[in-house]
């Protein structure tokens, strides 16, 4: 599990890049914590993975917090890749 907080103000770049065996499992969670006038962008590559499960959490407890995802998911054959994105707006 990767835990980002994102301070007031602030600005993230993240990318994650995933290429493994086609006989692998992987399970990855994310949790973005975001306050007031912070951007945050995520770009995800998901190449190869015989399953890959990909949770993603992002909490807006700021105003006008900003957050992005992007992602390229090039399955093949029997391949499982399943994504959960979950965004709320949380002002505090």
């Amino acid at each position: 599990m990767s835990i980002i907080n994102s301070s007031k103000g602030s600005k993230l770049k993240y990318y994650n890049l995933y290429e493994e065996s086609n006989l692998s499992y992987s399970m990855n969670n994310l949790i973005v914590n975001q306050e007031s006038n912070s951007k945050v962008e995520i770009n995800n590559f998901f190449l190869d993975s015989g399953f890959m499960r990909s949770d993603v959490e992002s909490n807006l407890n700021g105003k006008e917090a900003f957050f992005s995802m992007k992602g390229l998911f090039l399955g093949k054959q029997q391949q499982l890749i399943d994504n959960n994105i979950i965004a709320e707006k949380k002002i505090i």
